[in-house]
């Protein structure tokens, strides 16, 4: 019963390219991206967090209501989300022109994703919403935010 441990585990300390800022402006002046704030919520929003990761990802973390949602915007056209769920249902919708997959359960889904041009994005909540609960919120979203 040999337990392998790497040498040097990879462990992210302050300083590794993982940043907090204060706002959505200085969220946007670390990535070197502009990124808005998703103004479209299921809950009232008590508490916002902006996190830039490595210059490549801005996240916008909401809570309110024992609920939260997190937005997040990159570089590139891979998923950003970093939500490694393996979920049983996936389907497509379309929000204005844009082509969005969602992702979640038993016809209800926590995790929305797409591109658009040089930039992928993803929106999760924590409480299970119906495919035209997301539509919804969607369409609002990317047409004010």
């Amino acid at each position: 019963n040999l337990i392998q441990r790497p040498d040097n585990p990879d462990v992210f300390a302050p300083g590794d390219g993982i940043v907090q800022v204060g706002s959505v402006k200085e969220l946007s002046e670390k990535v070197g991206f502009e990124i808005n704030e998703w103004n479209s919520l299921p809950f009232h929003v008590e508490a916002t967090s902006y996190t830039a990761y490595w210059q490549d990802v801005a996240e916008i973390a909401y809570s309110g209501e024992g609920q939260t949602a997190v937005y997040r915007k990159g570089i590139g056209s891979e998923d950003v989300s970093g939500d490694y769920n393996v979920y049983e249902a996936e389907t497509k919708i379309s929000a204005g022109d844009t082509l969005v997959t969602l992702k979640g359960d038993g016809g209800a889904y926590v995790l929305a994703i797409w591109k658009d041009g040089d930039y992928a994005y993803s929106i999760s909540v924590s409480d299970e919403m119906s495919e035209s609960s997301w539509e919804a919120l969607l369409n609002q979203g990317l047409s004010g935010g």
